[in-house]
């Protein structure tokens, strides 16, 4: 059996994110923890040498802006319209500024040529100037969503929705939940993914969620195959699976 160790370096992970992945972990047969790490400099690189001499295979560390993440890039990448990319419009809505999993998927699709990026949120959720290259930002949901091919909702965090310049739950699933109505303004076969967890009735609606147009469960399911994958041929390619 492998052995894993997950960091982060940020307390209070959701219990819910947290759940999913230990399921993920367990079904890719790796032995994981969450630890809490704050360490720094040398002290974080002799933990890492530690862990290094239990046998440990696979580091992954999490961050809260982490520049990409191979794994989740290239699930949703296989995911999308059966590996047809060149074309494709491809929607991001929701709290792209703190989520690692919207940075992941826009290099993923930008590095598959996919043409039309278009990322979507309100303006306390979009991300840096810099950020992004090439995206066009929209803050109005149905202009963002107008002939797209697919539409990825992200989660949003409740606690977020205290914040400044942030509707509530309720309004923010008003102008920003996709529902069927606004699933209208992309193209008539256009698929619906979300990584999950979702709140449903803040950032999509059930029956958007569950409709013929959703691919969230295939999404999640070959997620988990795309896991196993990669992890083996990392893991195998250096030698480390007896």
């Amino acid at each position: 059996m492998w052995s894993t160790w997950k960091c982060n370096s940020r307390r209070g992970s959701r219990a819910r994110a947290c759940w999913i992945r230990s399921i993920r972990s367990n079904r890719c047969m790796l032995t994981s923890w969450s630890l809490g790490i704050r360490k720094r400099g040398g002290a974080f690189v002799g933990l890492l040498r530690m862990w290094l001499r239990m046998s440990v295979c696979c580091l992954r560390v999490r961050r809260i802006f982490a520049s990409h993440s191979g794994v989740a890039g290239c699930v949703d990448g296989s995911a999308a319209q059966e590996g047809r990319f060149e074309g494709l419009s491809i929607a991001i809505v929701g709290d792209i500024r703190h989520s690692r999993f919207a940075r992941s998927s826009f290099h993923a699709f930008h590095t598959l040529g996919v043409p039309d990026i278009r990322v979507i949120a309100p303006s306390a959720l979009m991300p840096d100037d810099g950020e992004f290259a090439g995206c066009s930002r929209h803050t109005s949901l149905a202009d963002g969503l107008k002939g797209v091919d697919v539409v990825m909702m992200l989660r949003i965090q409740r606690e977020r929705m205290g914040q400044a310049d942030l509707p509530d739950a309720d309004r923010y699933f008003a102008q920003y939940g996709l529902t069927s109505e606004q699933l209208g303004h992309a193209k008539a076969d256009a698929i619906v993914m979300h990584p999950q967890p979702m709140n449903r009735g803040i950032e999509i609606a059930s029956d958007v969620a569950d409709g013929r147009q959703s691919v969230i469960r295939d999404q999640v399911r070959n997620g988990v195959a795309v896991r196993m994958a990669v992890l083996a041929d990392v893991i195998g390619s250096r030698g480390s699976v007896s």
